[in-house]
């Protein structure tokens, strides 16, 4: 016997923690606002480009940190996040309510 379990991904969830929301019982679903992945934008261009900033003169650092922070951001879009992390339902915010009452109603 299993406890059913649902999560409800509405703003921020990167690394170990958005992994956990996906139990093989579980069920989750998540907001248009929604921002999920390995890391933060910030942190991933940080790390990534590292070398390439150091490099620039400091004049130029800070406008390509955030040219590529936005070319990144551009990615976080939570339609094909979902559908990779195989989310069950992408919903506004005020579906939220229905939708639990529902998913209650079915798994009892």
């Amino acid at each position: 016997l299993t406890v059913p379990t649902i999560s409800i991904i509405m703003r921020k969830v990167y690394g170990v923690a958005a992994a956990s929301h996906f139990a093989p019982e579980g069920h989750t679903i998540m907001w248009p606002t929604a921002e999920m992945g390995a890391l933060p934008v910030e942190s991933g261009v940080a790390v990534a480009f590292k070398a390439l900033l150091e490099s620039l003169p400091e004049a130029e650092r800070e406008i390509k940190r955030k040219e590529l922070e936005a070319k990144f951001a551009e990615r976080l879009d939570p339609f094909p996040r979902g559908h990779s992390f195989s989310v069950h339902e992408l919903i506004i915010p005020t579906e939220t309510r229905p939708y639990l009452c529902d998913w209650i109603d079915s798994i009892w």
